[in-house]
């Protein structure tokens, strides 16, 4: 899987913080912007890409874009 077409597929979620601020260390769930609607349209947006199921732990357990990036690399 290409990270960084993953990035960008990430990237597109968000409206309000910039393009330059997602990066794969961005902590997710530190943006302003982070809440739960956007949790869904990634969870759907990973299952549509990617053919991968999230769940609530994997949002719990993982703090980075990248850390959600390897966890759907694992599943794939």
């Amino acid at each position: 899987m290409d990270k960084k077409l993953f990035m960008n597929h990430v990237s597109t979620l968000f409206f309000r913080t910039s393009s330059k601020e997602i990066k794969p260390g961005t902590r997710f769930k530190q943006l302003r912007e982070w809440n739960i609607l956007l949790a869904v349209s990634f969870v759907e947006m990973v299952k549509e890409e990617y053919q991968v199921e999230l769940n609530k732990k994997d949002f719990l357990y993982n703090d980075t874009i990248e850390d959600l990036y390897r966890c759907v690399c694992s599943r794939q």
